[in-house]
């Protein structure tokens, strides 16, 4: 009994404590919180399986504001015979120019940005 009557007081905190904000209100807060973002990185892993063949993508990425940008793409499929394919691609921005190297291959593409960073950078 006193565990179930503790059970709805601490529901009642909270739901009374909660706040339901309108979306204009978390577009807001959002906006706010990327303004005082000066940089964001993080790692996304993914694996797909199609068939007979499974594919997995490792990319670790760093945006820098106003207009920096890496990311290092690791991607490996696995083939129906047991082969395993492996590539390996880093992307750099620093505002002005633009890489795309492949280690692998031993090539690098140069781009000179026309006075604005790319649009992926626009955050």
């Amino acid at each position: 009994m006193v565990f179930g009557g503790l059970c709805w007081i601490v529901a009642y905190v909270l739901l009374g404590c909660a706040q339901t904000l309108t979306a204009n209100q978390i577009v807001k807060k959002m906006n706010e919180k990327l303004n005082e973002t000066q940089d964001i990185r993080g790692k996304i892993v993914t694996t797909q399986s199609l068939g007979d063949e499974t594919t997995s993508k490792t990319i670790k990425f760093l945006i820098k504001k106003p207009d920096k940008f890496k990311e290092e793409m690791e991607h490996s499929t696995l083939l129906p015979n047991g082969t395993t394919v492996f590539e390996r691609t880093i992307h750099i921005v620093n505002g002005t120019t633009e890489w795309k190297i492949a280690p692998s291959t031993n090539t690098v593409f140069k781009v000179i940005l026309p006075g604005r960073p790319p649009s992926f950078l626009i955050i």
